[in-house]
């Protein structure tokens, strides 16, 4: 609520917001409305089953359990296939909007329970044609994830991205923080001072081909210019260096690693699916999420009643079942209510 109430941040908030919610694209978790209303600033996204990739990595090393270079090969192409829409996003007059992450994580990646990963939070987004614009020198993102020029404070592009998953990619094939220190100081000495070592060097049991440990190294250069030009790019090369797993047995792994996450998730939605009676007057942005949740509930019944298309007009990615997708909805408008009505 703090934050609601500062014009500045509202600003932005809903810039990004408006611009990212363009975003069509089966590797990036869509946005479904923005709210805001005189008291809070709300984002609705799609409810997708699955877990972060830093809940998988942690469930690995938890489990003590190898992934293999495919399986880091099939998520990382994932994600860069959905930086890549965003970094090629233009407006209805075709003209560029110049979309950067600045936020590429493991937390900000979700690996799907259908064996698909996809970006999320452009909630840092720069964009040159944003109405607000980022005071200069702003650093925005998790330091162990920035690259060089996002650090210093200078212009940021598309390689910025570029270079925050070749961390991603080194730290899910060797299961390990590339960047790492007891305080701030250490870990930008790290970034702006970089001795990486090749992923097979860190990770000498992991069964990392030469050339994997190239298209890494090649993503973690200091100079943005000897950086692959865009993700697009890095995928491609990613994908010849080491061949993604098919998504069922990232599926699997989602299913086998993760089953307490899982099924924790499942329970909150098999309990939520009746929102809690509610007698006092509600917010007005609760009141207007309400209306956006029903309204996509509505759709999502109608396409799912309408005619099947054919195996070649199917949709990119597997949709949720019409239950999860009304019942994800309620479940956030259960929370939201019942933490309300409980205040």
């Amino acid at each position: 609520p703090q934050f609601a109430k500062d014009p500045d941040f509202r600003a932005m908030f809903l810039d990004e917001a408006t611009l990212t919610a363009r975003i069509r694209h089966p590797n990036v978790v869509p946005t479904l409305d923005i709210v805001a209303a005189e008291s809070n600033v709300l984002i609705v996204m799609e409810y997708v089953e699955g877990v972060a990739l830093s809940t998988l990595l942690r469930r690995s090393l938890t489990l003590s359990v190898k992934l293999a270079p495919a399986i880091a090969s099939a998520i990382v192409c994932d994600l860069l296939h959905g930086l890549h829409a965003a970094h090629t996003l233009t407006d209805d007059e075709g003209q560029p909007l110049q979309v950067v992450h600045r936020d590429v994580s493991p937390q900000n990646v979700h690996v799907g329970a259908d064996g698909l990963s996809r970006v999320l939070d452009f909630g840092v987004a720069k964009a040159a044609s944003r109405r607000h614009v980022t005071q200069g020198g702003e650093v925005k993102g998790k330091l162990a994830y920035m690259s060089p020029e996002q650090v210093t404070g200078e212009d940021v592009d598309h390689r910025t991205d570029v270079y925050a998953a070749g961390v991603v990619l080194w730290e899910t094939l060797t299961q390990k923080r590339l960047i790492a220190g007891a305080h701030d100081g250490e870990m930008l000495r790290k970034v702006l001072e970089p001795d990486f070592q090749p992923p097979s060097v860190a990770a000498p049991l992991a069964n990392i081909g030469p050339a994997l440990d190239a298209v890494v190294m090649k993503a973690l250069s200091a100079k943005k210019e000897e950086r692959y030009a865009s993700a697009d790019e890095m995928a491609r090369a990613l994908a010849a260096a080491q061949p993604p797993a098919p998504r069922d047995v990232i599926a699997a792994m989602v299913r086998d690693l993760c089953a307490t996450e899982l099924e924790s998730r499942a329970q909150r939605l098999r309990t939520s699916i009746r929102p809690p009676e509610v007698t006092a007057p509600l917010p007005p942005e609760l009141k207007m999420l309400a209306e956006v949740l029903t309204e996509h509930a509505t759709v999502t019944r109608a396409s799912v009643s309408s005619k099947t298309l054919p195996p070649s007009a199917a949709p990119p990615r597997a949709r949720l079942p019409i239950g999860l997708v009304i019942g994800g909805g309620v479940l956030v408008s259960a929370a939201i209510i019942g933490a309300f009505v409980a205040g």
